[in-house]
């Protein structure tokens, strides 16, 4: 049994919409959850930035983990061309968010500058005297 090309593409498609509406709807959830622990003050401390951080990371994977997923299923398709351009695509992408996060780590602070490192320290003592009953 041969099944034709459009079926193909749309079993990738919609395993594709499925890939990135999970991961979209996750990612919802675990900024949600942050958010309610932050406001709540429920968990341990620092917990619900830590929400937070994790569904701003995983929306940010979701175009690669669909890249990743076209790649595998064009290996699985035997169209080894496509598979190699995604693989392409995927270095780059690794390549990129590592070394944009070695200069992040490599600056550091400095690069904010008065007006940025003034606004940081601000908004940290409102967030301590906040967390303190003090107000803001």
């Amino acid at each position: 049994m041969t099944i034709s090309a459009p079926a193909i593409v749309d079993r990738l498609n919609g395993r594709l919409a499925w890939l990135l509406g999970v991961g979209t709807w996750a990612s919802c959830g675990l900024i949600v959850t942050g958010m309610i622990l932050s406001v709540s003050g429920a968990g341990s401390r620092g917990a619900g930035a830590q929400f937070v951080s994790a569904g701003i990371v995983l929306l940010i994977a979701l175009p690669a983990l669909r890249v990743a997923m076209m790649g595998v299923w064009f290996l699985l398709s035997r169209d080894l061309d496509f598979a190699l351009i995604a693989a392409f695509v995927l270095a780059i992408i690794l390549v990129s968010a590592l070394l944009g996060a070695g200069a992040a780590v490599a600056v550091g602070p400095r690069t904010r500058g008065a007006h940025g490192a003034q606004l940081a320290r601000s908004f940290t003592s409102s967030t301590k005297a906040t967390a303190a009953g003090q107000g803001g």
